[in-house]
């Protein structure tokens, strides 16, 4: 029941007419423009010339016809360390997907310039969401803090 309330609620915020069989495992597949407006940055220094930075923020969730279905909320915390393969700089974000009515999304990314191109797991979810699994990716800047982000996804 959980299951086909939350496909419920994504067909309905995605504005689509039909996702296939709500009662079907998938995989879904879903495109929407996200704002990833910062919030807040520390920087750090360690020892050795080893630095980096965390950084808050996120945005609303907007189908592709501009309207909002709920929010997006993320930390980053990137390091660039010298002796490691050249001053190899890593990032990762912990996100969370927020969709009233259908739970809370939870995923992680790695990469991205500093956002395009980045990839991320999703990791389950809480309320209808719960036990969601698949991936997202980071595609073309569309605004000046949007990203166009794909998920595709299966539901237990």
């Amino acid at each position: 029941m959980k299951r086909n309330v939350f496909v419920a609620v994504l067909v309905a915020a995605f504005g689509w007419a039909s996702m296939g069989d709500a009662t079907a495992a998938g995989p879904f597949m879903v495109t929407a423009d996200i704002d990833v407006g910062s919030g807040a940055t520390i920087n750090m220094m360690g020892s050795g010339g080893m630095g980096g930075s965390f950084m808050t923020g996120g945005g609303p969730m907007m189908d592709l016809d501009d309207h909002q279905f709920g929010v997006m909320m993320y930390s980053t915390m990137s390091a660039t360390m010298p002796g490691m393969m050249g001053g190899q700089t890593l990032q990762q974000r912990m996100m969370s997907f927020q969709i009233p009515g259908g739970g809370t999304v939870l995923g992680m990314m790695a990469g991205g310039s500093p956002w395009m191109g980045g990839e991320g797991i999703i990791m389950g979810g809480t309320g209808g969401a719960q036990g969601m699994s698949g991936t997202f990716t980071e595609g073309n800047q569309v605004g000046p803090t949007r990203y166009r982000f794909t998920f595709r996804y299966l539901l237990p």
